[in-house]
């Protein structure tokens, strides 16, 4: 079984709510499995619930080695978008297209960002996922086109500069943002998300990456990787008692 908890997720036993808690199908492995109930369901609703991506359309999406970042590639792919993934290595960046993403952006550093975005997507883009804050915020809404969607779900730089409503404005873009804990007491929504991510692990459509397994009394060793440029895809702890 895996399931999404509103903390206490390092202790040895937890109690959880049915309504975030998932049986795990036989042809899913458990690494593969701890990356759909947080990752997963992020990605889906990023995707889906919030932008409304469509076929055809351009999305922009940043850290696309990372654990939300490489499923949202692959399924934004296979929706028939056009991906432009952002990463800051060039290893993390032929995972990207690996996984489906038309091309790459570096991300390592902010500089002349929305330029090189809209010169690698071939104009501006549909719909711009946003982690970042700060400078890297400012950059991605100047790559969206007219009536485009900015979608907010993190400010990792801990920068919480304001969206400029002039822009918005001038350009008809919506901006939203996400967390996916509002949807823990949404019936059914997880449930069907969830089902839907674990079916396209089973039949091969969705690629998890594995970042690394660490013992639980190791937690800050994953830390320490998980704030390194080198991570990629899904660290997980593993209760070894």
């Amino acid at each position: 079984m895996v399931a999404l908890t509103q903390g206490g997720g390092y202790a040895e036993k937890i109690a959880v709510s049915k309504l975030t808690a998932w049986e795990v199908p036989d042809a899913v492995t458990d690494e593969q499995a701890v990356s759909i109930p947080l990752q997963g369901n992020s990605a889906f609703h990023l995707l889906y619930t919030v932008a409304r991506l469509e076929k055809d359309e351009t999305i922009l999406i940043p850290a696309a080695a990372g654990g939300v970042g490489s499923i949202a590639v692959q399924l934004a792919a296979q929706s028939g978008a056009k991906v432009i993934a952002m990463a800051s290595t060039e290893e993390k960046r032929q995972l990207a297209l690996d996984l489906g993403a038309h091309a790459t952006v570096d991300s390592s550093t902010h500089e002349d960002l929305a330029a090189r975005v809209t010169e690698a997507a071939g104009g501006k883009v549909n719909v711009a996922l946003e982690m970042t804050g700060g400078k890297v915020l400012q950059e991605t809404i100047q790559t969206l086109a007219p009536r485009g969607r900015l979608v907010l779900y993190g400010f990792a730089s801990g920068d919480l500069e304001n969206i400029p409503v002039r822009t918005l404005l001038q350009n008809s873009i919506t901006a939203s943002g996400f967390w996916l804990p509002n949807l823990y007491t949404s019936r059914g929504t997880l449930e069907l998300s969830t089902k839907q991510l674990f079916a396209y692990v089973a039949n091969g459509h969705l690629r998890l990456i594995s970042g690394g397994s660490f013992p639980l009394e190791q937690a800050a060793d994953a830390h320490r990787l998980l704030a390194s440029r080198g991570a990629t895809g899904k660290i997980s702890l593993v209760n070894g008692k």
